[in-house]
């Protein structure tokens, strides 16, 4: 009776699990290989707070190594004149990070690599740099090396620093 339970509960899984839009497959030394990963993080009030997506990920252990990473931080709009961050189309604000590969700890909230990343600060500002440390909990983000931003102006303001300029 426990057999056929047991059989019956895992064919179970596997056909549900088979008609979701995530592939999944066992890959070498067991590690399990898994096409259009994504894990999301909630804040107190149950509002996402992080989303990291990828074309493949593969688990080993405790680590998730995530090729073609995007990791989104959703964050709250407190000071709606704010210079630094501007809203999008939806009036959220979002931090967009871009990384040809990253490893995940879903038990420590970190995300960390070696790689070059992107990360796109809204509408006014651009980062690239080559690799990081995240602290999801804390939305922190540490670049390593060859750190670089763009501060991209909006027309009128740029028009301004021109003109005050000379130019």
């Amino acid at each position: 009776m426990t057999k056929v339970a047991f059989v019956f509960i895992s064919a179970f899984i596997i056909a549900a699990h088979s008609a979701s839009a995530t592939d999944w497959s066992l890959g070498q030394g067991g590690n399990l290989d898994v096409y259009d990963f994504s894990s999301c993080g909630f804040d107190d009030e149950n509002n996402p707070s992080w989303q990291l997506k990828g074309q493949k990920a593969t688990v080993r252990g405790t680590i998730t190594r995530i090729n073609n990473c995007q990791l989104t931080f959703f964050l709250k709009n407190k000071n709606k004149d704010s210079a630094i961050l501007t809203p999008d189309e939806s009036g959220k604000l979002k931090v967009i990070l871009k990384t040809p590969q990253c490893d995940f700890s879903h038990a420590m909230g970190e995300v960390k690599s070696d790689q070059p990343l992107a990360i796109d600060l809204g509408t006014s500002i651009d980062a690239t740099g080559i690799g990081f440390d995240i602290d999801l909990k804390r939305h922190v983000v540490l670049i390593r090396s060859a750190v670089k931003l763009t501060f991209i102006l909006p027309e009128k303001t740029a028009k301004a620093l021109k003109k005050g300029h000379g130019k």
